[in-house]
């Protein structure tokens, strides 16, 4: 039998007169594989079989072969997949490509790419010291290429799913700023948003947590706001005298100008800082929130409550 010669794929009868079938994998290396039969028709089904098998990725080679480089793949997932991504989700992911995950998985074919290739990806940058936050964005792009090819029918798993991850050290900022920072911060701020800095960052809550609350979450008797926080788990927020005196002012304000006092479900804080009529807090909360909330430590603030 002529094993070194001839087509590939192909299939061929043996002197002991079983048959088998020959190609060659994602690297160009020659294969033999038994099809464990001596009846030609039963060859022929079960060959077939075997090439559609591979032809769909099933085995990680192609029966022709049909190459498909790791960076090729990057840049068709770049130009087709990554259209509905943020512009910052796309330039971090392209970073993630270019500084780490070409120059490590380079030309190699893609469907060559498993779990055990995935996991010796961790254990080379973790050797770096890179931090568990890192390569979770370094594997978060590198699935999303998978995962775009999944859909495209060009591979039918995606292995990142099923490697063991980094564990995430959740380490929040032990930190609070002086009076003299605070105040210092305070002197930046437009002067729209300075009673908002003083009577809502030092509750402590989360932008989205004020966002969602309504009027009629304010309790002006026992001084407390309810919130729902993570997890959908309401909160009463205890409020000092800035805050209530803030919201007060607000709902006085609105009256006034609107001829109504506002209903216990408007909400507090609008999305859309433009309209003072999407909330009682939007220019003067979203415009402290952008100066201040993203510094160190904010939420230590609250030490610093009248």
């Amino acid at each position: 039998m002529k094993t070194q010669y001839g087509d590939w794929p192909r299939k061929e009868k043996a002197d002991d007169g079983f048959w088998y079938a020959f190609y060659r994998d994602a690297h160009g290396q020659p294969h033999r594989v038994s099809l464990k039969t001596k009846n030609e028709n039963q060859a022929n089904s079960r060959y077939q079989d075997l090439m559609e098998q591979v032809d769909r990725g099933v085995l990680h080679y192609s029966p022709r072969p049909k190459a498909l480089p790791f960076s090729e793949m990057v840049d068709r997932y770049l130009n087709e997949g990554a259209g509905r991504l943020r512009p910052r989700s796309r330039e971090r992911h392209e970073g993630c490509f270019k500084l780490h995950l070409v120059p490590y998985f380079k030309t190699l074919s893609i469907k060559a790419i498993g779990v055990k290739d995935v996991a010796a990806y961790i254990r080379s940058r973790e050797k770096k010291g890179a931090a568990a936050n890192t390569i979770y964005k370094e594997l978060a792009a590198l699935s999303a290429v998978f995962t775009f090819l999944v859909r495209d029918e060009v591979l039918v798993q995606n292995p990142v799913l099923a490697v063991r991850k980094p564990k995430l050290l959740v380490i929040r900022p032990n930190y609070t700023p002086t009076l003299e920072e605070v105040n210092l911060i305070f002197e930046q701020l437009h002067k729209w948003a300075r009673r908002f800095f003083l009577a809502l960052c030092t509750t402590g809550c989360r932008l989205g947590e004020i966002q969602k609350a309504n009027i009629g979450d304010v309790s002006f008797d026992r001084g407390t706001l309810r919130v729902i926080r993570k997890g959908g788990k309401p909160q009463l927020i205890p409020l000092n005298r800035e805050a209530l005196a803030c919201i007060e002012d607000e709902v006085k304000f609105r009256t006034e100008r609107f001829g109504t006092e506002p209903g216990a479900d408007q909400p507090l804080c609008g999305k859309k800082v433009q309209n003072p009529k999407n909330g009682l807090f939007a220019y003067g909360w979203c415009r402290a929130k952008s100066l201040v909330i993203n510094e160190p430590g904010w939420r230590n603030w609250q030490t610093h409550r009248t």
